[in-house]
């Protein structure tokens, strides 16, 4: 029954969210008391028992995992215990739970060790999943976390004794990453200076389906360093990843992100771009589990400008078998019209290419001119994100699967 009306609420909740606040539901905090209200009549004994639950992984994949009864309802959202078959089965619906727990004082009475306290970086975790690789909207159905909340969450694992020696990485990343979209860089340097950067090689161990979001998180911290000239502090990021292809990545990225806010300091630029071309040198297994590590070098090189960088990076692509120089060759057109040279990224296209990426390169090409333009704020909006995902979009962790 507690998980009944618990589960009632979070839909509500979530229609409230996705009608834009129309209509506030009477019954959803009602329905949240009464789950309270039948999950203490429960004893204790019974909610730290063990049971086994079907969890979905990297999209449609399902594996069995066990958990505490408990955790079924300490988790601060609905909790699918019960896999549905289909491929996008959400595991992020609404805050509601999690803000009627804080507003009713519920919450510490119920919230009493430090395994139900990691139960919100779980949540969190699975709020983020994919997003960085774009099946956010497809996945969710859901509006995004507030930045309020994802404050309160800050807060609340900050102050709390039982929270000492949790990892606290995710809450503080997903901040940094909302102020870095509303160019808040105060926050940013706020919560930068909270983030274990001794702890990250935890977060990317914590499970194969959010090692890629971490990465990404933990590479938009770094480029942001480089984009501020701070090449010593973007360094050390790059080497906490053990992999020297998620090394390489950080270095391009930071290169990158460097040249893009700050084209009158190449020098600088040049140091990350000489580090990630060391870094590939040394690599002697090309078999790569994620995406290509060349694909962001190139896309590097090709952002410096000039006709030698932009031959510097067509030796990587060569480099890559045609079967799969496509992600490559789109992050190479695209570093070349974000120096400027439009035609040269045009003339590059190779003339074996099929219909369906020649137009893709196009649509690339002319991407990087079109969000300069002057136009609707939200088509403004809707093309950055695209242009965004494109830059991004490659930025996945290497990781070993023995």
């Amino acid at each position: 029954l507690a998980l009944y009306y618990k589960h009632r609420g979070a839909l509500l909740s979530k229609i409230y969210r996705e009608k834009e606040r129309v209509v506030r539901p009477l019954k959803m905090d009602s329905l949240f008391d009464l789950a309270i209200m039948h999950y203490r009549k429960v004893s204790s004994v019974y909610l730290e028992e063990t049971m086994e639950i079907s969890v979905r992984q990297f999209i449609s994949d399902v594996i069995q995992q066990n958990i505490r009864r408990k955790d079924l309802f300490l988790y601060p959202d609905h909790f699918q215990k019960v896999y549905n078959n289909m491929w996008f089965s959400t595991k992020y619906s609404t805050d509601g739970f999690f803000n009627f727990l804080l507003n009713s004082g519920y919450f510490t009475t119920l919230y009493q060790t430090q395994n139900d306290l990691n139960q919100i970086n779980t949540w969190l975790s699975n709020y983020y999943e994919f997003k960085a690789e774009g099946y956010g909207e497809i996945l969710h159905y859901a509006a995004p976390i507030e930045e309020s909340v994802l404050l309160r969450i800050d807060s609340l694992l900050s102050n709390n004794p039982l929270a000492k020696n949790i990892n606290n990485n995710i809450v503080r990343l997903l901040l940094i990453d909302h102020y870095l979209e509303n160019e808040q860089l105060d926050r940013v340097e706020e919560f930068y200076k909270k983030l274990q950067t001794e702890r990250f090689l935890e977060n990317l161990k914590e499970g194969f389906t959010m090692q890629d979001s971490y990465f990404y998180l933990i590479n938009r911290v770094a480029a942001y360093l480089a984009s501020e000239g701070r090449i010593e502090e973007a360094i050390k990021f790059a080497q906490v990843f053990p992999h020297r292809s998620n090394r390489a990545k950080t270095y391009s990225m930071a290169a990158r992100e460097l040249l893009t806010k700050k084209g009158d300091q190449p020098e600088k630029a040049y140091i990350l771009l000489d580090s990630a071309i060391c870094e590939m040198n040394r690599i002697r297994d090309f078999e790569f589990n994620s995406k290509d590590p060349r694909n962001a070098l190139a896309f590097a090189l090709s952002s410096v400008g000039g006709k030698e960088m932009h031959d510097m990076a067509a030796k990587y692509v060569e480099q890559v078998s045609i079967g799969n120089q496509t992600d490559v060759i789109e992050r190479w057109m695209q570093g070349t019209t974000e120096s400027g040279q439009y035609y040269l990224a045009y003339s590059s296209i190779p003339d074996i290419a099929v219909t369906a990426d020649r137009l893709n390169y196009f649509n690339i090409i002319l991407l990087q001119d079109v969000v300069k333009r002057p136009m609707n704020k939200a088509w403004k909006r809707t093309l950055m994100k695209r242009r965004d995902d494109y830059t991004w979009q490659d930025i996945y962790y290497e990781y070993d699967v023995f």
